[in-house]
């Protein structure tokens, strides 16, 4: 009977660490389809001058914070998510991605962060205007600008498709879910600010919810049986 009850407990906490994924997904994903909308789009070019930061410099620092703050909740709650899903088959894919996932997250929180508080500053009204113009200009020449941000970028699209991978092999939920997820590679060709950028990130929302979702339904007292695959399927 003890040992009874010690698997019933175990078995309450993870699914209520599930839940807390779930939680935390749902919200950091409505906050990124929030941040989409309100994030400007540069006036000319690719890149955003001092004219276009400083009438907003307080609305930039607040979005881009909060974006790498909602960034450092969703994607590992998402890698984590994925590891509950495939304990066995599709486990080493899921793993890789997960660690990706994890290593770009942090890298690109890191630059987004860099920027808000450049741009910030460097936009204060008690600061000479040309200055802070000439500043900017600078800096969007400097490499480095983008040496931080665009690698995590690009290692939590690669971790996201590798877990798409183990996900889809595990037969663990709908197919639809790991190649819903696979459209955060448009983000590389797409903008991601404004109505398109929120458009675009409404599909990554709802894969990585849905992933949070079936995850938290695993670990309860009736898990989801494994889905049904066309025997083609890897």
């Amino acid at each position: 009977m003890p040992q009874r009850n010690d698997h019933a407990q175990r078995s309450l906490v993870t699914r209520r660490r599930a839940g807390l994924l779930l939680i935390v997904l749902v919200a950091t994903s409505l906050l990124a389809i929030l941040g989409s909308l309100l994030w400007p789009a540069p006036a000319v070019g690719d890149w955003y001058t001092y004219q276009d930061i400083a009438p907003i410099r307080e609305r930039w620092w607040a979005v881009l914070t909060a974006l790498s703050v909602g960034l450092v909740l969703n994607v590992p709650a998402q890698a984590l998510a994925a590891l509950i899903l495939t304990p066995d088959r599709g486990a080493m894919w899921t793993t890789a991605g997960a660690s990706l996932m994890w290593l770009g997250t942090g890298l690109y929180a890191v630059g987004v962060g860099g920027w808000a508080s450049m741009y910030f500053f460097a936009t204060h009204p008690g600061l000479d205007a040309a200055a802070g113009t000439r500043l900017l200009d600078q800096v969007a020449d400097d490499p480095r600008l983008l040496a931080v941000a665009l690698p995590g970028a690009l290692l939590v699209a690669l971790g996201t498709v590798g877990q798409a991978v183990g996900l889809w092999r595990s037969r663990a939920l709908p197919p639809w879910v790991p190649i819903l997820s696979l459209t955060i590679v448009l983000s590389f060709i797409a903008p991601g600010s404004g109505i398109v950028g929120a458009l675009l990130g409404i599909p990554v929302a709802v894969a990585g919810t849905a992933i949070g979702y079936y995850a938290w339904r695993r670990t309860g007292p009736h898990p989801l049986p494994a889905v049904t695959m066309p025997r083609s399927a890897p």
